[in-house]
């Protein structure tokens, strides 16, 4: 895959391998000498290099927002206090925001001059 950036481990087993120390390949493998209770052993996904798990990750997470980023069916409740305030103070709430509408529509054709002489 050549759109894959540098340093991922590539499974291509080509002539620069055979002439490598064989020690060098055997020692990774190895199971360890004792077995100590306390003692981190590398699991079997540890195997995959921190670029290629780094690769992974991103794009399973960008592919789950690239699916979502579309979606615009978010419901915004609006009614005034519905779930915060008791009957009385939700109707006075609606009562004074009413008001505040009908003023404004109100003060936006007044033709009065409010003392700029």
């Amino acid at each position: 895959l050549s759109s894959l950036p540098k340093g991922l481990p590539s499974r291509k087993r080509g002539a620069g391998e055979a002439g490598s120390n064989p020690f060098e390949s055997t020692s990774k493998q190895k199971r360890p000498k004792h077995e100590v209770h306390n003692r981190n052993l590398p699991k079997a996904g540890a195997k995959q290099s921190a670029l290629a798990r780094s690769l992974q990750r991103r794009k399973t997470e960008l592919k789950s927002s690239l699916k979502n980023s579309q979606k615009t069916n978010a419901f915004v409740d609006r009614r005034i206090g519905e779930y915060t305030m008791n009957p009385e103070e939700q109707m006075l709430a609606r009562i004074v925001k009413e008001r505040s509408r009908r003023s404004r529509k109100i003060n936006k054709f007044s033709l009065d001059d409010d003392g700029d002489e």
